[in-house]
């Protein structure tokens, strides 16, 4: 009986075995370990999206010159008060196209007789600034409109069949 009573007091009010001791001790280092990687690995993401979007920022603010230069200037100025341009179809009577963009996305939408009917989309094969491809879908749909109908993604508001007519004679 007092062995096994030795034993558990010594157990249990003695120091830990040092076993115990150097895989506490190592436990510490992984985790301080890790906490030291995470924290490289995140500085490094961080830099490299630092970098990224200082690039973007860049290209986005040439891209507003190039449009600035490109589009005439009363085009141009109303762009910059209402937020969209307005293209009106030479194909088809009563239609007409209005591109704006946010931050990364440029919408085409497709308007009849002062009604939305449709929407339109081109998706380039690499990142581009918002503007030059609010630029280029601009210059497509006034250069040279078939081809844009052609290759842009197409889809319809309500089902409007004055649209679906459009897409046939395209």
């Amino acid at each position: 009986m007092t062995w096994w009573k030795n034993y558990t007091a010594e157990r249990y009010t003695s120091e830990p075995p040092s076993l115990y001791l150097s895989l506490s001790a190592v436990q510490r280092e992984v985790e301080s370990r890790r906490q030291e990687d995470w924290e490289r690995e995140r500085g490094e993401y961080e830099r490299w999206q630092a970098a990224l979007m200082t690039s973007r920022e860049v290209a986005e603010e040439q891209a507003q010159e190039v449009l600035q230069n490109v589009l005439p200037a009363h085009i141009y100025a109303s762009f910059k008060q209402v937020g969209y341009l307005i293209v009106p179809s030479k194909m088809h009577e009563g239609f007409f196209y209005r591109l704006f963009h946010t931050w990364d996305t440029v919408y085409t939408q497709i308007w009849y007789n002062g009604k939305e009917v449709g929407g339109a989309c081109l998706q380039p094969r690499e990142w581009l600034p918002a503007t030059d491809r609010l630029l280029v879908q601009y210059l497509l749909l006034v250069g040279d409109e078939s081809q844009f109908l052609a290759i842009a993604n197409l889809w319809t508001v309500h089902s409007e069949p004055v649209f679906q007519w459009m897409k046939r004679r395209v």
